[in-house]
């Protein structure tokens, strides 16, 4: 139902009103979703098991000296803990949300973060890491507060200090100089 309001003026803009009626999802419906993501989860128990218990093979070594198996047998308790979360809560939850968990999702604000993250490692190597993760930083602010310059630059300028102080003087870490030399 398309209820057309008047605001900001005669600018006219059009608001979406949910109707009293069900969202058109039956019980079957919601029983098929449940069952999925019952599913999906011992999907991912069942691999992270399977991960974890390889990486015992391979040898996890000791806290200070890992083994070849030590990382693989994290990610595997990871993936299957979060493969029994999924499952449990799957189980325990009584309904089920409808289809429209993306509806009204403005579709800008989740592509151009991700689109930003391909092209910033696309630039990290001729630009170096300074400039590009400013670059990444200033545009992923100023993208939350469009109107303003001051904010997005400053606090681009202090993620930029505090990381190349950890990654660069305390860890030591090799980050790409680029063509001008810097970092």
């Amino acid at each position: 139902m398309e209820k057309i309001t008047k605001s900001y003026g005669n600018r006219i803009t059009r608001k979406w009103e949910r109707s009293s009626e069900p969202s058109g999802l039956g019980k079957n419906r919601e029983g098929q979703l449940k069952r999925c993501n019952q599913i999906v989860g011992l999907i991912w128990l069942a691999l992270g098991s399977g991960i974890a218990l390889e990486a015992v093979h391979l040898g996890l070594g000791e806290w200070t000296l890992p083994g070849i198996g030590f990382m693989p047998f994290w990610v595997g308790v990871l993936l299957g803990s979060s493969g029994f979360i999924l499952t449990l809560f799957a189980t325990l939850k009584g309904k089920e949300r409808d289809d429209k968990t993306w509806a009204g999702e403005n579709w800008k604000n989740i592509l151009l973060p991700l689109i930003a993250l391909f092209i910033y490692v696309g630039l990290m190597r001729p630009l170096g890491f300074l400039l590009s993760t400013f670059l990444l930083i200033f545009f992923l602010f100023k993208m939350t507060a469009p109107k303003k310059w001051l904010s997005p630059l400053m606090t681009s300028v202090v993620v930029l200090f505090f990381s190349y102080l950890i990654f660069f003087v305390w860890l030591k870490v090799p980050l790409p100089k680029g063509f001008w030399g810097m970092g």
